[in-house]
């Protein structure tokens, strides 16, 4: 989880902690993080999708964890903010997915990462 202090206008330093975010999936987790824009059904959105694919003998057992987020919303203006989001929302599911395999949470997860389902 990325421990920067992010203001409105940091473009960049969003940019940095989303790609701060995704690298800690990938090594924290042992996986293969992928993401993809879609167009959505309703013009002018575009939907963030996130995936994470765990490897056979990692943390994950090889499961495949998926997140999306629509961009403009209500709660995300900015589509760097939206990025950001994005991660954090991938970082929460593949935590739950630990979760759920191995009953405890992952020992590098912080407070912050494991929200409320």
């Amino acid at each position: 989880m990325s421990r920067r202090q992010l203001k409105t206008d940091d473009e960049w330093g969003f940019l940095l902690a989303f790609w701060d975010e995704v690298r800690d999936i990938e090594r924290d987790y042992d996986a293969v993080v992928t993401w993809d824009i879609r167009l959505s059904s309703k013009r002018g959105v575009i939907s963030i999708h996130g995936r994470a694919s765990g490897s056979d003998g990692g943390p994950l057992g090889g499961a495949v964890i998926h997140a999306q987020l629509e961009y403009p919303s209500a709660s995300v203006a900015r589509l760097h903010a939206a990025l950001y989001a994005a991660g954090i929302r991938l970082s929460v599911a593949v935590s739950h997915e630990y979760e759920d395999k191995t009953g405890r949470a992952h020992p590098l997860a912080t407070d912050e990462s494991r929200k409320a389902r």
